[in-house]
């Protein structure tokens, strides 16, 4: 049954379950799911905190140019 699972996986599953079918013990099934799971939680944390890190760096950006007196229109003439 974990064979079924495995290869009925997508690709980007690939380097993690090469990483698990290297272990001494091998999972069971019901292991395998709780670290399917585990992962695509934390890829999820991780694409999340990436997208505020981007969001906090334009909203950072446009606070800093209304600081200065910057207007968008102004910006768009060059100066």
């Amino acid at each position: 049954m974990r064979r079924i699972v495995i290869h009925g996986l997508n690709l980007a599953y690939d380097g993690y379950i090469i990483g698990v079918c290297g272990w001494q013990t091998q999972p069971t099934l019901l292991e395998l799911e709780s670290l399917l799971v585990e992962k695509d939680i934390l890829v999820k944390q991780m694409v999340d905190f990436s997208l505020k890190s981007e969001d906090e760096a334009f909203f950072s950006h446009k606070e800093r140019r209304k600081s200065r007196g910057e207007t968008s229109k102004q910006l768009r003439k060059g100066g």
